[in-house]
């Protein structure tokens, strides 16, 4: 959206409109085909006005899922070093837009337990990764 790169954004909200059908969220698969025809109709006004109000409905389900995804508190404890390189590397990734990359070091990540003091920004990180939230992983990884 950010970059008005219509056409990929069009293909993010179309699988997120599948995926969101696939769990049950239908108000969330609603928003995304509203923005997938917007997308289709080159509306980038309802595309700016409306994605704010999908990604935050979208993040609420961090919350919602979280039960699901509980830590294996027998997992090995992740490094500071390695999650910082593994930070670095998204940082660098999320430069090119590269979400694929950025998929799998966050898988890589999930199979660690992550830290008490990195939990929060470990949360947002994936939050943001999960959205292709560009700004939001700049943010989060700003001081890394």
């Amino acid at each position: 959206m950010q970059e008005e790169d219509i056409k990929n954004y069009t293909i993010k909200v179309h699988a997120l409109k599948s995926s969101a059908r696939l769990i049950g969220a239908s108000e969330l698969s609603s928003q995304a085909a509203y923005l997938e025809d917007c997308g289709n109709n080159s509306d980038i006004d309802s595309i700016h006005d409306f994605t704010p109000e999908l990604l935050a409905n979208y993040r609420s389900y961090l919350d919602k899922l979280a039960p699901l995804y509980k830590q294996d508190e027998n997992a090995e404890l992740i490094t500071p070093e390695k999650l910082y390189e593994a930070y670095e590397a998204i940082k660098e990734f999320a430069g090119m837009f590269d979400s694929d990359s950025i998929d799998g070091i966050m898988s890589m990540l999930r199979e660690y337990r992550i830290p008490d003091d990195e939990a929060e920004r470990f949360n947002v990180i994936a939050s943001c990764a999960d959205a292709a939230d560009w700004s939001g992983l700049e943010e989060a990884l700003k001081d890394i």
